[in-house]
């Protein structure tokens, strides 16, 4: 095993390399969105790999151990830990005589090496060796090309999207959609019309949001935060909810009762009142003390007060509201997909979704 100096020394050197690997990449002029994302999800790797040295490196110097303390105190005594580790790294070669030894620059060159320019460098070198052998299949020693690109990132990004996404183009809101035209207050519309309005929570009415509608929330929120992670590596999502978590609980402050335009719903009947009298009565009538206590036996149901429920949808539209405004376009680029995308003939349709190189 190394030393404790040796495995921080090495720590540094890997973060020395990995922190010049994210250089070369985000340095890369790339025009293919594929090729964008790829790049993404390897600096958001090796960022990672980054953060596992930089915890490594803390671990070892506050030495709980004490092993840190003891090799440094021994270093300071001579030369004699010093053969003894040289000693061990002799006998090991011995052992093992025909050990390669490969310099660790060799396994950052592609990073520095340009997916795109690597294509067409090997689409020139294939036409000439066609051209001199005849031969329409050829295969070349493209060892030389190698990029950070590898055909298990190209097939890992097959299976990540949907054909809608367009590997993260576009956002695939169709199950989401399904869930709006079924929620009360609202009418069945197109697809394209509700990506219009799939965040207008404004327009659904109050007594509308029940439990169909939080459940709509979450699925929007779960989409967005998978899509985040898929198309958007870089994307610093923990911090976008604490964020809007801190933005909402200092909005919601703010508010004042008797200012709120909230509901009053009773959990346990899942329904919504909108007058306070009506809400009264029907909490003391006897047909919602039946469903309580029928509840009851299989859970610990209780009603859920105006201002909870009321937050607790607020809250969502807004976790919503932040992941849409961090999309940026994607939503309005998505719309315009769709709408071009319905002018296209069904020949044109499946040409386009298996024409993925240009991507």
């Amino acid at each position: 095993m190394d030393s404790i100096a040796e495995q921080q020394r090495q720590a540094y050197e890997d973060m020395e390399r990995l922190e010049q690997a994210v250089v070369d990449l985000m340095l890369q002029k790339l025009t293919k969105h594929r090729y964008r994302l790829i790049r993404e999800q390897k600096i958001s790797n090796l960022l990672d790999q980054i953060q596992a040295r930089s915890k490594l490196i803390t671990e070892l110097n506050l030495d709980e151990s004490g092993l840190r303390a003891k090799e440094i105190h021994m270093m300071g005594t001579g030369f004699d830990s010093f053969y003894a580790q040289l000693d061990k790294v002799r006998a090991h070669h011995r052992r093992n005589p025909e050990l390669s030894v490969q310099p660790p620059e060799l396994d950052y060159i592609k990073y520095t090496r340009n997916p795109e320019e690597a294509d067409e460098k090997r689409r020139v070198l294939e036409a000439r060796l066609r051209d001199t052998t005849n031969v329409e299949n050829v295969e070349i020693d493209d060892t030389e090309l190698e990029t950070f690109v590898s055909e298990g990132d190209m097939d890992k990004l097959e299976t990540m999207f949907s054909g809608d996404e367009r590997f993260g183009r576009y956002v695939d809101l169709n199950e989401q959609h399904k869930l709006y035209i079924n929620l009360k207050g609202t009418s069945t519309i197109s697809y394209v019309e509700y990506l219009n309005v799939c965040t207008r929570f404004g327009d659904i009415p109050a007594a509308a949001k029940d439990n169909l509608y939080v459940e709509y929330l979450r699925s929007l929120a779960t989409y967005f935060e998978s899509y985040f992670a898929r198309s958007m590596p870089l994307f610093d999502l923990p911090k976008a909810q604490r964020e809007a978590d801190e933005a909402f609980e200092k909005e919601w402050a703010e508010r004042k009762e008797n200012e709120m335009d909230v509901e009053l719903f009773c959990e346990p009947c899942q329904r919504t009142f909108e007058k306070e009298t009506t809400y009264k009565a029907h909490m003391s009538s006897r047909k919602h003390q039946k469903t309580v206590d029928r509840l009851a036996k299989s859970t610990c149901a209780k009603s859920e007060s105006r201002v909870d429920h009321a937050k607790r949808i607020a809250r969502l539209e807004h976790k919503v509201q932040c992941y849409v405004r961090a999309l940026g376009s994607k939503l309005s680029d998505t719309r315009a997909n769709v709408q071009r995308r319905q002018a296209l003939t069904e020949d044109e349709r499946m040409h386009e979704l298996h024409d993925v190189d240009e991507i």
